[in-house]
């Protein structure tokens, strides 16, 4: 799912690592380091595995900050409310952000949307919970084409759905490969 996110946010420019992280929040935003860092030196762990970007890499004090926060199928938000906990903090230093909560199951969407709003009750300046729109339901392919229907010849390659996005179709089809 992080692939999937930062593929789709590829424009982002991308904090690849713990190093740049810290140098980011603490030169170009000039936040204290233990806002962010814990007692042993590094990273709170949640943030340090979480995806972070900034839109504008030639204002980067400036820019809009984004947070993704990759829920691999969690049965709970627990571990959401634990990343807001210790990322709060950070979160108002920075200001301008957005966070992301991302998800293949829509089931903890409305509960990581109340807690997001109850931590953040007096707003941050622009920062808002971005919940991504679930794609509809996989549809079912048609039957198969009759041979004894068909006007000329071809091989059925398999079922095409979504040409830029390995995901479901709503509606597949059969691919077809026409012979000249």
């Amino acid at each position: 799912m992080s692939l999937d996110y930062m593929l789709e946010n590829n424009s982002d420019h991308y904090l690849e690592s713990e190093v740049e992280k810290v140098r980011f929040f603490t030169e170009d935003r000039g936040i204290a380091p233990e806002v962010f860092i814990g007692s042993d030196g590094k990273l709170f762990p949640l943030l340090a595995s979480c995806p972070i970007s900034i839109l504008d890499r030639t204002r980067p004090a400036q820019s809009l900050v984004r947070f993704a926060f990759i829920d691999e199928e969690l049965a709970t938000t627990a571990k959401f409310l634990r990343f807001l906990s210790l990322n709060e903090a950070l979160l108002r230093s920075v200001g301008n952000f957005e966070l992301a909560y991302v998800s293949a199951s829509a089931v903890n969407f409305s509960v990581a949307k109340d807690a997001f709003r109850g931590c953040f009750s007096i707003p941050a300046p622009r920062s808002h919970l971005y919940l991504p729109k679930l794609e509809t339901i996989a549809g079912t392919l048609p039957p198969y084409p009759d041979p004894l229907l068909r006007e000329e010849l071809f091989v059925i390659a398999g079922e095409l759905h979504r040409q830029l996005k390995p995901t479901p179709s709503p509606a597949p089809r059969w691919q077809k490969s026409s012979t000249p």
